[in-house]
């Protein structure tokens, strides 16, 4: 970013080089004028070598081709970053490149030049790409040795004659391309004909993962650039000579401009520009002809003149006066027909909205203060641009001028300007443009690079019309009130537009068809008026549409067209656009042809062709008909269309353009001949309606809505009234809102409302038909079930009766590419499918039931697969019955007609549909005898042959593959088990909501007026279900603990019960408890008494078995009989929040390893709810994030409350208490090797058991640390006395911060922070300190350390390190640490940040030099860092004083005793030292 007036230095520099010093030469002759030229020193690539060079392809002589998109760049590799490395390594790994680079050491860039120089200046253009290397410190070394000048080794710097170090001036870290880096003028002190550069540092360098550099003495830092020159300065007394200078000076510094002429800031006068060229067009020809020195010089002052001229008035500056600010982006325009311009919104936010000149809110009165800098004032608020910090903050106002605003010119493009401020320079950026589709939104700082069309750049439009400028001064905050009631007269319209509904003109999909629709599932016109808007309908689309093509080769323009089901005068119709975020494909149509007929044989053919015969209705454009901008999931409904006095049958909407389709936009170039090739267009949702209201409508039917309406419809006319005649205040816009809240309120959410209506009439109807003996569910386990083909190697038929209609919980029969053969054959299925022991045989797949006892009739429900494209929703079963248990067993298709056949289901089943809501539910069945044994053969699916991925060649071979995500069989009780005849409440209760149901079944959503159909029916609903003797829950505590206490074993560990005498009483207690409830007549007593006392013995049983203590110290390991789990604990494998729960393949003895330790944390007021903590973090388990891999809980700051449910085999289930489902539980995940949750499992995934720690060790380890290293460690427990660190670890170094001291740089020594430590031994939990280990490393590089197991206690850890010990922040959970005042250790390397984040992991830490205080204890240890920091005290150097002294080094050792202050450094080397109660630095 370049502001105007650092351009103008640019040009006031080249000025001064066309400036001269008079000198007198007698009275005879002219005066002349002197200028400085510069000689171009490199002229081939010959003169440039290197010692470092990656590319081949990319040699020096891209350094002077003159093409910016070319560059040289110095050898890079990954071993920069290395943590470890030697010379003789590195050495090596240079032999591997492929430019022959052998030399170790600084990159440098040498040059040859033709002719010895004293004195020269230096200019480079950067790389353009995003590994802008721009060197920012270059040592710069000359010499006259023809030997050292042959040779580019970097150890021969030393004996070059060093010039001198360039680190100021130099490019930020960005693309620098538009103005080169230009050095000063290097005096070299005698002529050299050799002349080294030697790169010490580059913008990008420890920026980016890949330009880590740490050891840079070793490896030298990559950089590269595009372009570099030298030049020599000479001066030019020649007319004709400096006149040639002055000319191509002056083309040069033009060559930097985008020149245009205009008269906003950011542009050149004309009248000044012209002339100047004019004159240098003149010059340029004089050049080439003959004239005399006089001639020359008068060419030359009169260059001079215009130019002189131009860099005073040529520019048009910003200066004080109004201006309107307009958003560069010029998308807004292509896409809306609108530029966008800064303004003050409603709310007083700094913001942006389409241009209007007439708006008091967009103009802006800007002061050129006395610093160069602006004060930016609204005319209709009277506000000051004010500043925020970071980005993507709205940009406040303020009451009076506080923070100076900045106006830099981008001279890349005329006119453009970033406007930023002193304390933030990022630009000001308009928020919310949604790549040009949006309508307005707020401005705030966010970085974007220069560009022609840009969110972040402005043009500033000066307003000279004081007519204008005075009507809008006087408008002043009316302005704003204006805004507000045009906001509101737009929620206005949108409230009394939901008070009227129309009739829908299309109820089936076969109503609609077109010309081209797309294969597949997205051409199916259902997709339009199915209310989901993931589905849509898509027209052809082909690459080649963009291609010339003859007539009749296409589809010409595509259509929509509607029969309806009588003809019609008049309609309206509506549109949703396609809902996809992952891509810019919405073509949404914005210019429509609509054509009517009543003539069948035209409205049976969709041909392009036939709507020259169709009547033309209306064209409808964006511009009249203001269709949607180009947007995701755009909504539009148009006016009301008349027919002009006729009706059609056949509507036909031909689309002529899509949103898509403006400039800039996906499909700006896709249609060469859309006449012919038609233009692609989708849509989510379609609709025609009536025009008229229907009587149903709101205004009609709901209390106080009409009066409500007409009330709000008359304070509109008002409103608009005041804003033509300029008069309305606040109140009208408090007027408005209370007008159309007051409709707001009266709303009725019919669609709301009538979805919970349809859903209670549901569950009304199973209410009824429970309480009635009508409906009793069949199956209660997924033992049940069985089948011949499933997709998984070991099916789970639980997920059928989770309740969980979500796809990740269904069951699917098998599938696989193969079944699109029509030729396979049975034996060659069979193979493909033997790896699967769930697949049996070829033939249809099946499910199979096994019912608890046999039964007469029978009805079965399913829910299909949801949220996913593949849902295979079964529409043709043919069921089976047997009693045969040797015909269950064999699940093969090859068997199934050893069955009795049932019946064949082909009607009534779901179409292609998402089955969300309402299962599919058969008619009942009768068996005409009594069955035990079902099966279920589904021969096809809604999606077979619908797409690529479904396509069944041979499905008598194959099968079809189904899924399915809930199915249960149902059957009536006999009349003395129906609870309607024995108990009153049942069946006078059930009376009752039958009349609930019989009066709102029939219900639609126009009949909804109010709450009270809800209200009404879950009134009798829930009267039904308090009379109702519902068994479910009782039955299920009794299975859950009959199933678990089935696993349950003896012994004395945690989840062990202490005798088989508990195990048998708990059995028999819980029989005991069953017995109590009739199995034919159930009352509420019965089940309240089983249910007591079911909980009784679960509690007494408990109380045998071992318990899992609060605060104690445990592995946690899994008991699931898949080989890659058992016995294998949950574990960490980072110490940063974020992390998985791990289990699988844990390296060594888990009860040493920290990070595998865990304890229960009680929840504080809740019983028997746990947060889980480790060790060696101190973090806990995390919440519930959902079912599957990727919501898997991970390890977080905040306590999640568990609970343990008893398991039997001596574990237990882990079961987040904010989890309704008890089956939902944390398992072992064999894709993953992470724990998640899930629902009920086999092979005891679910399953852990608790091993405390302190039954094998009293110590525990963190094994995976680097040995001889040096980093900061915060530990969650405390290491205090006998559990010291240094009491268990003999290699390592413990220390405490003692100070952080700056050395500023000196002569040829650089500055130096030096970090100063004092040993320490003992740290409170989540005390950070810097450890040191000193061992040699083990095969890995390792040394593990050993640490005292904490004690049981609450205390013994802590979940956050809240000390800050002298500057010390530690971090468990891990943090982020940023700014110059900031150190942290990288690779055993003492590091300062930047102002990007640095990540600093958990367990560790960093040092806030700012909070670092001077201890005055002894200095054990210090660790210097090259460079000074913010915020840190600087040494003084030694000052003379006859006081005597003693000398210390930091680490305490005398080195001198009662010496004078003035002697007292003598023959000393260069350091720190204690000289008398000083720190002194020795140069």
């Amino acid at each position: 970013m370049k502001n105007f007036l650092s351009v103008l230095i640019v040009l006031i520099t080249f000025g001064a080089q066309l400036n001269y010093s008079q000198a007198a030469t007698g009275p005879a002759k002219p005066k002349t004028k002197a200028t400085t030229a510069l000689r171009k020193l490199i002229v081939d690539a010959s003169q440039l070598s290197t010692n470092s060079w990656e590319y081949s392809a990319n040699p020096l002589s891209c350094l002077i081709d003159g093409d910016k998109q070319t560059w040289f760049q110095s050898v890079w590799h990954a071993d920069m970053k290395a943590s470890e490395l030697t010379e003789e390594q590195w050495i090596a790994r240079l032999a591997t490149k492929a430019c022959g680079n052998t030399d170790p050491g600084w990159h440098n860039l040498q040059v040859q030049l033709e002719e010895p120089v004293s004195r020269f200046k230096i200019e480079y253009y950067g790389r353009n790409t995003a590994w802008h290397d721009n060197p920012n410190d270059i040592e710069i070394y000359a010499t006259n040795d023809d030997a050292l000048g042959a040779s580019t080794k970097s150890a021969e710097s030393a004996q070059w004659t060093k010039i001198t170090e360039l680190t100021e001036g130099f490019p930020e870290n960005v693309i620098v391309q538009t103005v080169p880096y230009t050095s000063p003028v290097i005096e070299l002190g005698s002529e050299y004909k050799y002349v080294r550069f030697v790169i010490k540092n580059t913008t990008h360098a420890g920026q980016a993962p890949d330009r880590t550099f740490n050891f840079p003495e070793i490896t030298g830092i990559t950089w590269d650039l595009s372009e570099f020159q030298m030049y020599e300065p000479y001066v030019v007394t020649d007319p004709a000579e400096e006149l040639q200078v002055v000319v191509d000076s002056l083309d040069k510094a033009l060559s930097t401009y985008a020149v245009a002429f205009g008269n906003d800031p950011g542009y050149v006068d004309s009248v000044v520009y012209k002339p100047m060229i004019e004159c240098r067009e003149r010059c340029y020809d004089a050049l080439y002809e003959d004239h005399t020195p006089e001639e020359y010089t008068a060419y030359l002052s009169e260059l001079r003149k215009h130019i002189d001229n131009f860099f005073a008035n040529g520019f048009r500056e910003v200066e004080t006066g109004y201006y309107n600010f307009i958003n560069s982006f010029e998308t807004f325009y292509n896409w809306q027909g609108a530029w966008k311009a800064m303004c003050v919104n409603a709310d007083s936010q700094l913001a942006w909205d389409s241009q209007d000149n007439s708006d008091a809110t967009q103009l802006w009165y800007v002061t050129k203060l006395d610093n160069g800098y602006y004060s930016i004032r609204n005319v209709a608020t009277g506000k000051y641009i004010n500043t925020v910090e970071g980005q993507s903050k709205v940009v406040p106002m303020s009451d009076t001028h506080i923070t100076d605003q900045t106006l830099e010119w981008d001279r890349n493009y005329p006119g453009l300007f970033f406007i930023a401020n002193t304390a933030n320079d990022i630009s000001y950026h308009s928020a919310g443009h949604l790549s040009g589709a949006g309508k307005n939104g707020t401005v705030v700082p966010w970085s974007m690079n220069s560009a022609a069309s840009s969110c972040s750049e402005w043009y500033l439009h000066k307003v000279t019309d004081q007519e204008l400028i005075d009507k809008l001064t006087n408008i002043g905050s009316s302005a704003l009130v204006t805004k507000a009631l045009k906001l509101a007269l737009d929620t206005a319209e949108i409230s009394i537009s939901k008070a009227y509904e129309y009739k829908e003109l299309i109820v089936d999909g076969s109503q609609i068809s077109s010309n081209a629709p797309t294969g597949g599932a997205e051409g199916s016109f259902s997709n339009l008026i199915d209310g989901d808007r993931s589905t849509i309908f898509h027209s052809v689309w082909d690459a080649t549409f963009a291609n010339t093509i003859q007539y009749g080769e296409s589809y010409g323009w595509h259509n929509l067209q509607v029969t309806l089901n009588e003809p019609v005068g008049k309609i309206k119709f509506y549109m949703h656009g396609r809902d996809r975020t992952d891509s810019d494909y919405h073509d949404t149509p914005d210019h429509i042809t609509l054509y009517g007929t009543n003539d069948d044989a035209l409205g049976a053919s969709t041909a392009s062709a036939d709507s020259l015969q169709w009547d033309m209705i209306v064209d409808m454009t964006k511009e009249e008909y203001n269709f949607p901008d180009n947007v995701n999931g755009a909504d539009y409904t148009s006016p009301a269309i008349d027919f002009g006095g006729k009706t059609y049958k056949y509507l036909r909407f031909v689309v002529k353009h899509t949103t898509t389709m403006m400039k800039g936009a996906v499909r700006a170039n896709s249609f060469a001949q859309p006449s012919r090739t038609g233009v692609t267009f989708n849509l989510s949702e379609f609709q025609i309606y009536d025009p008229e209201p229907t009587e149903k409508s709101q205004y009609y039917v709901v209390e106080g809505m009409k009066d409500a309406c007409d009330a709000l419809s008359a304070v509109v006319e008002q409103t608009n009234g005041k804003i033509a005649a300029g008069t309305a205040t606040s109140a009208d816009v408090t007027a408005l809102q209370n007008a159309y809240r007051l409709v707001d309120e009266l709303y009725v959410d019919r669609a709301a409302i009538y979805s919970e209506l349809r859903s209670l009439l549901s569950s009304a109807n199973d209410a009824h038909s429970l309480a009635t003996g009508a409906r009793v569910p069949l199956i209660s386990s997924g033992s049940q079930f069985s089948t011949n083909s499933c997709s998984s190697t070991s099916c789970d038929f639980n997920v059928l009766l989770d309740g969980n209609t979500h796809y990740s919980s269904a069951f699917e029969t098998i599938w696989r590419t193969d079944m699109a053969n029509a030729g396979i054959t049975a034996s060659e299925w069979e193979e493909l499918i033997s790896s699967n022991p769930m697949c049996n045989g070829a033939g249809y797949h099946n499910l199979s039931v096994e019912l608890a006892s046999p039964v007469k009739s029978f009805f079965f429900e399913f829910y299909g697969r949801t949220g996913t494209t593949f849902h295979d929703n079964p529409n043709h079963i043919v069921v089976y019955a047997t009693n045969r248990e040797d015909l269950y067993a064999d699940t093969r298709d090859a068997r199934t007609s050893d069955w009795t056949f049932v019946t064949e289901l082909t009607e009534g089943l779901p179409e292609d549909v998402e089955m969300l809501t309402i299962p599919y539910t058969s008619p009942m069945i009768d068996l005409n005898g009594e069955y035990k044994y079902f099966r279920f053969v589904v021969k096809n699916t809604t999606h077979a042959g619908t797409v690529e991925a479904r396509m069944f060649g041979n499905p008598d071979v194959t099968g079809v593959t189904f899924n399915i995500s809930e199915f249960q069989m149902y059957t009536g009780l006999d009349p003395e088990s129906i609870q309607y005849n024995y108990i009153e409440d049942v069946r006078l209760a059930a009376d009752e909501l039958e009349e609930m149901v019989a009066k709102y079944s029939s219900y639609t959503k126009s009949d909804i007026v109010s709450t009270a159909p809800v209200d009404e029916l879950k009134a009798a609903l829930a009267k039904l279900q308090d009379a109702y003797v519902d068994t479910t829950e009782v039955v299920k505590i009794y299975a859950r603990w009959k199933d678990a206490n089935s696993r349950s074993e003896e012994g004395n560990e945690p989840g062990y019960v202490e005798s088989q005498n508990d195990i048998d009483n708990f059995d028999a207690a819980l029989d005991a408890a069953r017995a109590l409830i009739s199995p034919t007549q159930p009352t509420k007593e019965q089940v309240t008494t089983a249910t007591e006392q079911m909980n009784a013995a679960i509690a007494e049983f408990m109380s045998h078995v071992g318990k899992v203590e609060p605060y104690v110290w445990y592995n946690i390991k899994s008991i699931s009989s898949r080989t890659n789990f058992t016995d294998q604990p949950i574990f960490l494998a980072s110490t940063s929040l974020g992390d998985n729960l791990h289990v699988g393949g844990h390296p060594g003895e888990s009860y040493l390893d920290v990070y595998a330790i865990w304890r229960l944390v009680p929840i504080e007021g809740e019983e028997d709810q746990y947060a889980i903590q480790n060790l060696g973090t101190g973090q806990y388990f995390g919440a519930y994030r959902g079912q599957g891999g990727s919501s898997a809980p991970l390890m977080s700051h905040e306590k999640a409350a568990y609970e343990l449910f008893y398991y039997g085999l001596g574990a237990f289930k882990l079961h987040q208490s904010s989890v309704e489902d008890e089956d939902d539980c944390l398992k072992t995940d064999g894709s993953m090797n992470i724990v998640l949750n899930w629902g009920a499992s086999t092979d005891h995934q679910q399953a852990w058991k608790f091993e405390p720690v302190e039954m094998e060790t009293s110590i525990v380890n963190i094994n995976w640390y680097p040995a001889q290293s040096t980093n900061i460690m915060t530990l969650p427990w405390a290491m205090k006395g006998e559990n010291a660190i240094s009491e268990y670890n003999m290699d390592v170094e413990t220390y405490g911060v003692n100070n952080v001291v700056s050395i500023p740089a000196d002569g040829d020594t650089e500055a130096e922070t030096i970090l100063t430590l004092t040993k320490k031994d003992e740290f409170e939990a989540g005390e950070p300190f810097v450890l040191i280990t000193t061992a040699e490393p083990d095969e890995n590089g390792l040394q593990p350390l050993t640490f005292a197991l904490p004690s049981a206690e609450p205390e013994a850890v802590t979940d956050t390190s809240s000390i800050v010990a002298n500057g010390l922040i530690g971090t468990l959970e891990g943090t982020t640490a940023k700014g110059e005042a900031s150190l942290y250790f990288l690779n055993s390397v003492l590091k300062i940040c930047t102002d990007s984040p640095v990540t600093i992991d958990g367990r560790s830490g960093y040092i806030d030099a700012t909070k670092v205080a001077d201890l005055q204890g002894s200095i054990d240890k210090t660790i210097s860092i090259s460079g000074a920091i913010n915020g840190v005290k600087t040494i003084k150097v030694i000052e003379n004083s006859g006081e005597s002294v003693n000398v210390y080094t930091l680490d305490g050792m005398l080195v001198k005793r009662n010496v004078k202050m003035s002697e007292a450094t003598d023959n000393l080397r260069k350091g720190i030292y204690i000289v008398g109660k000083k720190k002194i630095l020795v140069k």
